[in-house]
């Protein structure tokens, strides 16, 4: 589910999808990685993810969105939701597979460093060098168009009703619910252009109310 993406080529994009979905399908069939797995999602109110992300007519038929009839086991109350399944990766777990599958090769050394120039980049005997910087291609490499997009998480106590994700958006606004195992992780803020890392407690106490509306509706989510 692509979000926030600002690409002018569609058919590299799709391209990008396509690769993705059918690689980490691999990975989780061949259990080649822990953190990776298929999770189903719901989608409560008008919030539609599908809307926005221009997803490949593959992806989106193996997704298989569709409505259904909903209800958590602790609550009465009955909504027709959007379903489909996607793939969840935590990164913890899954980047912690990665250094370690490369630690065991013999032709791979890890080294740990900070490139504070460009020029201690180009300074690399390597042949070819991967960016991976994330926000911080924007200083090394000179390039403007990298701009930061601030968001803030919630963590709650895992519920044992909520194995999957959940979106919401309705009379008591919208958020994100994502399962990590040993938390909750609630979310959606995007705040374009901000780059700090300053805690916000109105966003904090926004999700709570939010938050709290929705247990009133569906009877889950607890602090």
């Amino acid at each position: 589910m692509p979000f926030g993406v600002d690409i002018t080529d569609q058919k590299l994009h799709r391209d990008m999808q396509e690769e993705s979905w059918r690689y980490y399908t691999q990975c989780i069939r061949r259990q080649i990685y822990s953190g990776i797995c298929f999770r189903d999602a719901y989608c409560f109110g008008e919030y539609n993810p599908f809307a926005q992300s221009f997803l490949p007519p593959r992806i989106r038929d193996d997704m298989n969105p569709h409505r259904v009839k909903f209800k958590f086991e602790c609550s009465a109350t009955v909504t027709e939701v959007l379903k489909f399944r996607t793939i969840s990766i935590n990164g913890e777990l899954f980047l912690s597979d990665v250094l370690d599958a490369l630690r065991k090769r013999s032709n791979v050394k890890v080294i740990q460093r900070r490139f504070d120039s460009l020029e201690n980049v180009t300074a690399l005997t390597e042949g070819i060098v991967f960016n991976c910087l994330g926000l911080g291609a924007g200083k090394l490499f000179r390039d403007d168009k990298i701009v930061p997009i601030k968001g803030q998480l919630l963590y709650l106590k895992p519920q044992p009703d909520i194995n999957s994700f959940m979106f919401g958006q309705g009379n008591y606004g919208r958020f994100s619910v994502y399962p990590l195992g040993n938390k909750l992780a609630i979310g959606l803020t995007y705040e374009k252009g901000k780059g700090d890392l300053i805690l916000e407690e109105d966003v904090l106490e926004k999700y709570k109310a939010v938050l709290g509306e929705f247990y009133q509706e569906h009877g889950v989510l607890v602090f």
